[in-house]
């Protein structure tokens, strides 16, 4: 890949509306071109990589109640 192609991918967090089964959005992610990398079940949330756009498109799906690129968080002592 080259380096602008992967400028374009990225890794998100997602986290699943409790009313809708987890299966059912994963199997839509990966439907949409996204790979789940882990799933959460404890806190409802699915690792997923893939296209920009496509991660973009999926944060208006039902069931998603918030998609976000995966990033650092830092802590206060």
């Amino acid at each position: 890949m080259t380096d602008e192609k992967n400028a374009s991918n990225g890794r998100y967090l997602v986290v699943v509306d409790p009313a809708v089964h987890i299966e059912t959005v994963s199997a839509e992610l990966v439907a949409m071109g996204l790979t789940i990398d882990s799933r959460l079940d404890a806190i409802r949330t699915l690792v997923v990589a893939g296209d920009t756009d496509v991660a973009a498109a999926a944060a208006g799906m039902r069931g998603i109640k918030s998609i976000e690129r995966e990033g650092k968080v830092h802590t206060q002592d």
